[in-house]
């Protein structure tokens, strides 16, 4: 008789998922610009907290409204950037009245040579959770999967959500949905669709 040993396969657990009103929430529980814009960026980018604080204004291509990120492995990808999300950055860079391009998006505190660190992104985060009244449980890594789901669920193909978070494999992706047939669809951003919610000039 084989003594065999019946491993169980261990299950994904499935994201937690803000709504789009629970985003819109969020953002405007922070009171700081900076804050304002980072929370912004981060559900518009689909970013984690460590690839937000290594934005710098040269990797903004308002022309091609595509934005450069350094993903895990220094891989770099491109993201669509909302037209809302570059007001705000342009607002938010020119309160800031700082003209070097080489300097960090978000700086930690007003010294432009050192980014805002990934740490104070998930106390931003946590605590403008606490202020919206948001009791569902993790991080700021939420973010980053809402704009998955929130772009599934606007009609995006499975494959460009794939590119946009810079997943290797698409069976990472695929635990937000099943692949949905509808490639034809136009790419629109989720932060668009909560603008109207937005207290933009705040």
């Amino acid at each position: 008789m084989d003594n065999c040993i019946a491993f169980v396969k261990r299950r994904k657990k499935l994201p937690v998922i803000l709504s789009p009103e629970e985003v819109a929430a969020l953002i405007n529980a922070a009171i700081n610009l900076k804050h304002k814009t980072v929370l912004m960026a981060m559900y518009s980018l689909g970013l984690r907290s460590c690839e937000i604080t290594k934005l710098k204004p040269e990797d903004i291509d308002s022309k091609r409204m595509l934005v450069k990120v350094i993903g895990k492995g220094l891989k770099h990808r491109f993201v669509v950037l909302s037209p809302v999300l570059l007001y705000k950055l342009r607002y938010y860079w020119v309160n800031w009245k700082h003209e070097d391009k080489k300097a960090w998006l978000f700086p930690s505190g007003n010294d432009f040579t050192k980014p805002f660190s990934h740490y104070s992104v998930k106390r931003l985060y946590r605590n403008c959770k606490k202020k919206a009244g948001i009791t569902k449980p993790g991080g700021s890594h939420i973010l980053r999967h809402s704009y998955a789901t929130h772009l599934l669920e606007m009609g995006t193909p499975l494959r460009v959500i794939q590119i946009l978070l810079g997943h290797g494999q698409l069976r990472t992706t695929e635990i937000y949905t099943h692949l949905r047939p509808d490639y034809e669809v136009k790419l629109k951003n989720p932060l668009d669709a909560i603008a109207k919610d937005l207290k933009i000039a705040k």
